[in-house]
């Protein structure tokens, strides 16, 4: 089984509060503040989030590890969207979280980060050296749950994992027909994917199911 998320969430109407995290506001301003009450996330978490979002930027004057507009949209355009999905996730120990194409952790590492050792193990697949040198230190910084695969997803079978996966993740990476195939390996009867989709979500899914 499989959700389509959109993504970035919409914006709520005018004057509107947000039914639920999985709709935070787009208008700005917001910020590392915003965040943090929308999430209702602790001090000690929202250090670790502050701590990734200012390695991102330092990494991001030597790589190309995002869109430099995104960047500038960080707590809205990777942390809110990503963190919308949290009340999906299933309890630990049910398996690990299996982020496909993880890039500069997005959504894989910034669920890492929100749960901490609470949540289930993150395994994070990112075929490019520059970004998984980059998974790695922050896993290694902030001594995260995380497991990172410097490997193509073409190249990784299911038994090569550490843990079973529990929910397959992917974000940014393929329109939704080639990343059923690209993932159809690592499905199981007991466990589901929730992939980002954007506004072409509709058609996609349309696309999908006629395969």
């Amino acid at each position: 089984m499989f959700a389509a998320v959109m993504s970035p969430a919409p914006a709520p109407p005018d004057g509107a509060r947000p039914a639920s995290p999985l709709y935070p506001p787009a208008r700005p301003p917001f910020g590392a503040t915003e965040f943090r009450a929308l999430f209702d996330v602790s001090r000690e978490t929202m250090a670790r989030c502050e701590f990734f979002h200012a390695q991102l930027c330092q990494w991001q004057t030597r790589h190309n590890l995002v869109s430099r507009r995104s960047l500038e949209q960080f707590w809205h355009r990777h942390m809110a969207d990503c963190a919308q999905i949290l009340p999906l996730l299933p309890k630990r120990g049910r398996g690990c979280l299996l982020d496909l194409g993880s890039g500069a952790g997005f959504p894989g590492l910034v669920l890492a980060l929100l749960c901490g050792e609470s949540g289930a193990p993150m395994i994070l697949v990112e075929a490019q050296k520059k970004k998984a040198d980059f998974l790695r230190h922050i896993q290694t910084e902030l001594r995260l749950p995380v497991t990172v695969l410097a490997q193509r997803i073409e190249d990784l079978r299911i038994r090569d994992l550490p843990h079973p996966p529990a929910v397959l993740l992917a974000r940014a990476l393929k329109p939704l027909p080639q990343l059923l195939t690209l993932s159809a390996r690592f499905f199981t009867s007991d466990n589901f994917a929730l992939f980002f989709k954007g506004r072409s979500w509709a058609k996609e899914l349309t696309l999908a199911q006629q395969c």
